[in-house]
């Protein structure tokens, strides 16, 4: 079944309805980078961040050419915060391109071919073809061979993970460049046969992401058609690739080429008026170019321009007309070869100040060292006059340093014994925690079910009956909120999620609690800590938050675990002096741990995150039960 965009062109083809212009859709890197803003406003996860880096990638090869550099960074810079060996391939793909377009070929390629590796490794099929088709592209170009007849073995292996990657819009791609490749050979016939090709692929895709490529198709059937002298389907699919192409930074170029090809071709069979034309639109085309995107190739292109309209003038006896554009080639031929002695005078006054720097450093070592002869001389005396003194300082700086080193174990000592009494509070806390729990189970809670069996027996309104009922329950929550049993016998995320669960059926505020990452082993102490924490942290909430929504998050690391604690109340103090007995007791077991807390806080929420490291306590924790 032909997609929409397929549709849409036969209807502009037949005259059924009027060609479409740029402005009437967003350009592709807008849409991709609204999908990004759309992206960023969903919960963090390994789909949605896979899906953020790929949309950057994408971005680079629809650039705008003043913001291909801000994706490229834009690309690194995601990767790095999500942690992606993902994204460092695709960040690897765009370095290496860089490198080559530097002049850093050994380099480039090594990082080319390492990346795309990877890429294909990690069954990211349609990312490794990308690269593959920049890599043949950048080697292409260094290496011009009129008599290949075949495109290159790098373009043949992107056609082959293209195709495993089930994905059309890549699959489009890779034909685009053996188009390009065949286009560049004069090889019209098969330019054609790719063409259409590309144009099958797009009207076979359901999914309609290899329609972004449809003016490409176009633009090589066009060519490939003026290449083979049928200037009317020329005509029609290079009006067409005008219609279709979407990206910023190609449609100028595009315009520009196809006004100039149709001038030369007309101009070659003695159509000189239709040239005109054709080379008027391209002078216009190029001054939008560079009055939007400050492009200097613009110059370059105005004089091939100005000599095919010279030439047409003169063909038609315009004398007068003719010699104005002949002037006007002149001077911007003039003007080129100023701009290209400015740009070799600067590359040139750049090299020659490095080497005046140079010069200069040599003189000024050459001074320094006779500067450094008469300063030894002197300091030599001086030394001589001071060797007293030096030993004086030095015995004295021996025994500061002694006592700077007692110091610094007085320091430790000091703390490890803040650090055990923090151990004992904590214990003592849960000894008394779990006495409490055992009394109010065994006592209280024993003597409120004598007292529900005697007034079932009696004439007692159902009003008390219910009370009795509601503080046996209440008394059961907070004894086994004092001494959780399930956190020993389930574990750490059971237990969290049960004092979740029965903290949202009394409260209004909607709690989500989420887990990410390879779950590590913990001993019972930091289990029953970090259980402390997000409790106390959740009845903070509940008390003072005046919250609508809260999340409980924990994120395992391989050698350390990130617990994230967010809401959208009113926000707590931030200074530690104003804090209450929770947020105290929080702080104290955060230290005990021997992890990082940070609160922010403001009128929009508050997050509170703890980094707790994990490799040093694992030591302790080879036997521990699993969570």
């Amino acid at each position: 079944m032909l997609n929409k965009s397929i549709i849409l062109t036969l209807l502009c083809l037949f005259g059924i309805i009027s060609p479409p212009t740029l402005s009437q859709g967003p350009s592709i890197p807008d849409s991709l980078y609204n999908k990004v803003v759309s992206l960023k406003k969903q919960l963090p996860s390994d789909k949605r961040n896979k899906q953020i880096l790929t949309l950057f990638f994408e971005l680079i090869i629809h650039y705008h050419p003043t913001m291909k550099g801000h994706w490229r960074d834009s690309l690194y810079i995601y990767s790095k915060s999500f942690k992606s060996e993902y994204g460092k391939n695709l960040s690897g793909l765009a370095k290496a391109e860089r490198l080559y377009q530097e002049g850093n070929i050994k380099e480039g390629s090594e990082i080319f071919l390492e990346s795309i590796s990877n890429l294909e490794k990690t069954n990211n099929y349609a990312q490794a073809s990308f690269g593959l088709l920049r890599l043949g592209s950048a080697k292409e170009s260094m290496v011009q061979n009129s008599h290949d007849k075949t495109y290159p073995i790098y373009y043949s292996k992107a056609l082959t993970l293209a195709t495993k990657s089930e994905q059309a819009a890549y699959l489009v791609l890779a034909w685009g460049y053996i188009a390009d490749w065949h286009l560049e050979k004069q090889q019209f016939n098969e330019v054609v046969k790719t063409s259409f090709k590309m144009l099958d692929i797009i009207a076979e895709d359901k999914t309609y992401s290899a329609t972004q490529y449809l003016g490409a198709a176009y633009k090589y059937l066009g060519f490939g058609y003026l290449g083979l002298k049928n200037i009317s389907k020329a005509e029609k699919y290079l009006n067409l690739a005008r219609i279709w192409t979407r990206s910023p930074g190609r449609s100028l170029y595009l315009d520009y080429s196809i006004r100039k090809s149709l001038a030369e071709y007309y101009y070659k069979y003695k159509h000189h008026r239709k040239a005109l034309a054709q080379i008027d639109s391209a002078i216009v085309t190029l001054s939008n170019w560079k009055a939007n995107t400050k492009l200097v190739d613009a110059d370059k292109y105005l004089s091939n321009v100005y000599e095919l309209k010279y030439k047409c003038l003169k063909d038609l006896g315009q004398t007068d007309s003719a010699l104005i554009y002949l002037e006007k080639l002149n001077t911007q031929t003039n003007l080129n070869i100023k701009n290209e002695l400015d740009k070799s005078y600067q590359e040139f006054h750049e090299k020659y100040s490095l080497k005046e720097k140079e010069v200069k450093i040599i003189e000024l070592n050459n001074k320094s060292l006779k500067q450094e002869n008469h300063i030894r001389n002197l300091l030599i005396f001086f030394l001589s006059s001071v060797l007293l003194l030096s030993i004086i300082l030095a015995i004295v700086l021996h025994r500061s340093l002694k006592l700077r080193q007692k110091n610094i174990e007085f320091s430790l000592e000091l703390a490890q014994t803040q650090n055990q009494m923090i151990k004992k509070e904590i214990q003592t806390q849960e000894t008394e925690r779990q006495r409490l729990a055992k009394d109010l189970h065994d006592d209280l809670g024993g003597t409120l079910s004598v007292i529900k069996g005697k007034i079932a027996n009696e004439k007692v309104s159902q009003e008390a009956i219910n009370l009795v009922e509601q503080a046996i329950e209440d008394l059961r929550y907070i004894s086994r909120n004092l001494s959780p049993p399930e956190l020993e016998n389930d574990g750490l995320i059971i237990s969290i999620k049960n004092t979740i669960d029965r903290v949202q059926n009394v409260s209004n505020i909607k709690f989500a609690f989420i887990t990410f990452g390879e779950k590590q082993k913990l001993n019972q102490d930091i289990k029953l800590n970090i259980y402390r924490i997000i409790t106390e942290l959740i009845n903070n909430i509940l008390k003072h938050s005046k919250a609508q929504n809260a999340i409980i998050q924990l994120i395992y690391y391989q050698e350390s675990l990130q617990i994230l604690v967010e809401d959208d109340g009113i926000g707590i103090k931030s200074d530690k002096n104003n804090w209450g007995i929770g947020l105290k007791n929080i702080n104290s077991r955060v230290e005990f741990l021997g992890a990082k807390l940070d609160i922010d806080s403001g009128a929009k929420g508050t997050t509170v995150i703890i980094e707790l490291p994990l490799k040093v306590k694992n030591n302790e924790a080879q036997t521990a039960n699993s969570r």
